[in-house]
């Protein structure tokens, strides 16, 4: 008898999360423009896939500002721009999972920069470095990489360990991107 009852409680628990989740999808679609204005907040892309407003743009502004769609043709050429290779670190990429990184974006934070949508503006990266570059302009994301020795023998006590047996050096080379190695 309390298995049962054990079971019906679950699946009422697991009902009641799921019309909460309904709930605040339902009004999240209804109310896409006010959370559009609100830094931070999450909102629908027209793929229905959930993104954060990164600043005060209203819904038709966000969406002409960030159109992320690249036709087929063009990220084949930006795959092949360095034989299927990450721009930044240089590892293989895949042909899926890999993504078109604007090497001058349009946006940083609140601040326009003049970064466009053209092919010349684009790199093939990996997630990985996609994701670490952000909206940081080349020599920004050169120095935060170069500065990552630093951050972990601040931060890290396995780091400072491991430097302290000789298990890892840190070095000071420059940071030379795998695109710049090509040229």
């Amino acid at each position: 008898m309390s298995i049962l009852l054990f079971k019906l409680l679950c699946l009422f628990i697991g009902l009641l999360l799921i019309s909460v989740v309904v709930v605040a999808v339902r009004t999240l679609i209804k109310n896409e423009d006010k959370y559009a204005k609100k830094p931070g907040s999450m909102m629908l892309n027209k793929q229905g896939k959930f993104i954060t407003s990164t600043n005060v743009l209203s819904e038709k502004d966000f969406y002409d500002y960030y159109d992320w769609t690249i036709d087929k043709k063009t990220r084949d050429f930006v795959f092949k721009k360095y034989d299927g290779k990450c721009a930044y670190c240089g590892i293989e990429l895949h042909e899926k999972g890999w993504h078109v990184d604007p090497i001058n974006p349009k946006h940083r934070g609140h601040e326009d920069v003049s970064g466009e949508d053209n092919i010349d503006n684009f790199n093939p990266t990996c997630r990985r470095c996609n994701i670490w570059k952000k909206t940081y302009s080349l020599e920004d994301f050169r120095a935060e990489i170069a500065d990552q020795a630093n951050q972990l023998t601040r931060d890290s006590a396995q780091f400072r360990l491991a430097m302290d047996y000789g298990i890892i050096q840190s070095t000071e080379q420059p940071v030379i991107f795998y695109f710049e190695k090509c040229i």
